[in-house]
């Protein structure tokens, strides 16, 4: 069985803003992730990502539209 690892870390101090453990990758659960980063700091000037496919997802896509 594996596991995805979703992280969200600050890179100037790299600390771990969010994070979860899901069974499988979902364009909704990196989109929950995210979220729950940004609502409990505050919304980045920019966002670095690894280019994955829940990442480059049309809901995180949004997701950064909405918030600029």
């Amino acid at each position: 069985m594996y596991f995805g690892l979703y992280v969200v870390i600050d890179i100037y101090s790299r600390y771990v803003v969010a994070r979860r453990v899901e069974a499988h990758e979902d364009a909704g659960l990196a989109s929950e992730v995210l979220t729950e980063a940004m609502d409990r700091h505050q919304i980045p000037d920019v966002v670095h990502a690894d280019r994955g496919t829940s990442i480059t997802s049309k809901p995180v896509a949004q997701l950064l539209v909405d918030l600029a």
